[in-house]
């Protein structure tokens, strides 16, 4: 799996390109990537139109208590599966 910066986003288009390339020779490697630190709706969009499946970040929830985090992944409507693509 590789790891994405979201801070790639905000280089303009020298971060963009730069993130293009990550998920272009992802794909081709057939490795999966996720992107950290994603944190508004609109990343999340830009990053599955790219090509990115698998993200962390403040969008989806902050840092919590493992007891806490462990109810929430027994809640099956609490996981967002969108558009997800298993390798």
């Amino acid at each position: 799996m590789i790891k994405i910066d979201m801070k790639f986003m905000d280089m303009g288009e020298k971060g963009y390109n730069l993130t293009g390339l990550i998920l272009n020779t992802a794909q081709t490697m057939e490795a999966p990537v996720i992107s950290e630190g994603v944190e508004t709706e609109t990343a999340v969009e830009e990053l599955l139109d790219r090509g990115c499946h698998y993200a962390q970040g403040y969008y989806y929830y902050k840092p919590m208590p493992v007891a806490e985090f462990e109810l929430l992944l027994r809640d099956q409507n609490k996981v967002s599966y969108k558009e997800l693509q298993f390798a």
